[in-house]
């Protein structure tokens, strides 16, 4: 039987928990700051398109993690 490799499991799953998180924070940051600004609308839907695509860029190097290889077995 072979042996299973947990090492991509556990890398997965805390980058999925840490992703939710970061979700809620961000979103939450993002509509505080945007209400703060007191802007007119087309201003506002500029905004939160832009903030709406900006929250990957702080993800890609957990993405990037989570998705490596195993190199040894466990």
């Amino acid at each position: 039987m072979e042996p299973q490799r947990y090492g991509s499991r556990w890398r997965i799953l805390v980058a999925g928990l840490t992703m939710v998180i970061w979700m809620i924070v961000y979103t939450v940051m993002a509509v505080t700051f945007i209400g703060w600004l007191n802007a007119n609308a087309i201003i506002e839907a500029v905004l939160y398109a832009v903030l709406g695509v900006a929250w990957i860029l702080p993800m890609i190097r957990l993405f990037t993690w989570a998705s490596k290889e195993d190199r040894g077995e466990i």
